[in-house]
């Protein structure tokens, strides 16, 4: 499972790189289209981190991974405040709860 987290916080990374800044109105067109995409990215990250705290994977493993990312850490510590429980039906609805939000929290981000 912490490979699954590590693969998808490198896609992440590459996506936030790509994204960069730009100056010319046709990037940011470019940089506005990617921002639905990046989304979807958000809530596949959002999805294998949940996934790794519910499989009770220690929080320290993960942040390690993270490389200092502050998207990624803010994931992480979010996910870690929601609770693990004993049934699998329940934690599967609290990790779709989750991403869920995540997705949310960058659609309206992307909005502004």
């Amino acid at each position: 499972m912490i490979k699954n987290v590590v693969a998808m916080i490198i896609l992440l990374s590459v996506s936030l790189s790509a994204m960069g800044t730009a100056s010319d109105p046709k990037k940011q067109e470019t940089k506005k289209k990617s921002g639905k995409e990046f989304c979807y990215e958000i809530q596949d990250v959002s999805d294998s981190i949940m996934q790794s705290r519910l499989d009770g994977v220690p929080m320290a493993n993960i942040f390690k991974q993270a490389e200092g990312n502050k998207l990624i850490e803010y994931i992480i510590i979010e996910a870690y405040k929601e609770t693990q429980y004993s049934s699998k039906e329940i934690n599967d609805q609290t990790r779709v709860e989750f991403t869920n939000k995540m997705f949310m929290q960058c659609q309206l981000a992307n909005e502004e």
